[in-house]
């Protein structure tokens, strides 16, 4: 077995070139594979991140046109696309692995929001239901919250 080792370490050597060549080819195969690896460990963490919402285990789904959410009090939704009804909203609630549903509607107002006889420069009125708080994990500090929101008008969708 010694004299296994000895011819080997002699073949070695007198190929200095070939070994070396050998040795490189293999280096950079497992390096390659190491990186591809490591990429497509990177890219599964990044879309798990995307799709559950950075740690955070809200999920927020919106219909959006060219970048911009939709309104549909102005707009009319695509065809086959149906507002969430009450009936929909308890469905999702009973599936597994889901804590709470809310439904909200959020609108941009440029000029139109106002407090008191002042009109304010701009900001998102936003028209939630019973469960939104809770699902959202905020706590209104200052006000109150409604148990039952009032719609404005354009949110009679989100009444229970």
């Amino acid at each position: 077995m010694l004299e296994n080792i000895r011819l080997s370490f002699r073949g070695i050597w007198s190929h200095k070139m070939r070994s070396f060549l050998t040795m490189l080819g293999i280096i950079i195969g497992i390096a390659a594979i190491i990186a591809i690896v490591s990429t497509i460990q990177g890219t599964n963490e990044q879309i798990e991140k995307n799709l559950i919402g950075s740690g955070s285990n809200n999920v927020k789904v919106t219909l959006q046109k060219d970048g911009y959410d939709m309104d549909l009090s102005y707009e009319t939704a695509p065809a086959g696309v149906t507002e969430v009804s009450a009936a929909t909203l308890d469905s999702i609630k009973e599936l597994d692995h889901v804590k709470n549903a809310a439904l909200y509607r959020t609108r941009q107002a440029s000029n139109a929001v106002y407090y008191l006889n002042t009109a304010l420069s701009g900001g998102n009125i936003t028209c939630v239901d019973d469960g939104y708080f809770d699902t959202a994990s905020y706590v209104v500090m200052k006000g109150s919250a409604s148990a039952r929101p009032r719609p404005l008008g354009w949110a009679a969708s989100m009444e229970p």
